[in-house]
């Protein structure tokens, strides 16, 4: 598996619910990129995932992928993960 990470969380998509909302998201994040790390091939990670819940977060999988980008921001996806 190779993990690119591609943009960062945004903080200006939570100014209208406040700072508490951004760290939140900010460790969610971090939370994920730990699953990612230690998934050791795709079925691991989506079990992974499968038993963790991600407010800020959308994620998916592809043919040969998984993908995540943030809730408030659909513009850039976050990271991607090639399998």
């Amino acid at each position: 598996m190779k993990a690119t990470i591609e943009s960062f969380v945004v903080k200006n998509s939570f100014d209208n619910v406040g700072q508490d909302n951004y760290l939140e998201a900010l460790a969610e994040f971090n939370a994920m990129l730990c699953l990612i790390n230690n998934a050791s091939d795709r079925e691991m990670l989506r079990t992974l995932l499968n038993n963790s819940k991600f407010k800020h977060f959308e994620y998916g999988f592809g043919g040969n992928h998984f993908w995540v980008h943030q809730r408030t921001n659909y513009e850039n996806r976050l990271l991607i993960v090639y399998f």
